[in-house]
């Protein structure tokens, strides 16, 4: 099945599991809810359950459940507080961190785990690549891991690299 039509199926699928639950959504504060209708269908039948009631990240104490955002805009970072996120995985690049042998700038990093918390979410840094200062860009035989992996550089595995 293409990645298209799996989405479409997906989506209309989702769509109409949700309508046919009869479930409500509202807001955290009850000022906007949406009550769905019931599906005809190979789901018609099902009755209403209850009511989903959004809650935001600092309205939860923990969760296993996570994203990864991408993005540490204030837009961003709102939304995903607004839907309970609870943490969110950061990819801090090497190359990124260490431009310059032994010199170590956060700076990028510092302002985006900041700007999580403000939001109650709370960061999982990855620290992500290898780093050209170290060593040269993987070669692949398998032009399926060459298509995965690209042009990143190889970990260290001299005796003396960075640890």
């Amino acid at each position: 099945m293409k990645r298209r039509s799996f989405l479409k199926s997906t989506l209309t699928l989702g769509g109409a599991a949700a309508a046919s639950t009869g479930l409500t959504a509202c807001s955290p504060d009850q000022s906007d809810c949406v009550e769905s209708v019931t599906a005809a269908g190979p789901l018609a039948g099902y009755t209403k359950l209850g009511q989903v009631q959004a809650r935001s990240s600092d309205q939860i104490d923990s969760s296993y459940w996570g994203i990864q955002a991408g993005a540490y805009d204030e837009e961003t970072l709102a939304k995903a507080r607004a839907i309970g996120v609870k943490w969110t995985r950061v990819l801090a690049g090497w190359p990124n961190v260490e431009k310059e042998m032994g010199q170590y700038d956060w700076a990028d990093l510092d302002t985006a785990i900041d700007a999580l918390l403000r939001y109650g979410i709370t960061p999982f840094v990855t620290i992500t690549r290898g780093n050209p200062l170290y060593t040269k860009v993987g070669t692949y035989d398998d032009p399926r891991l060459a298509a995965i992996y690209g042009d990143s550089p190889a970990p260290p595995t001299e005796p003396g690299m960075p640890t």
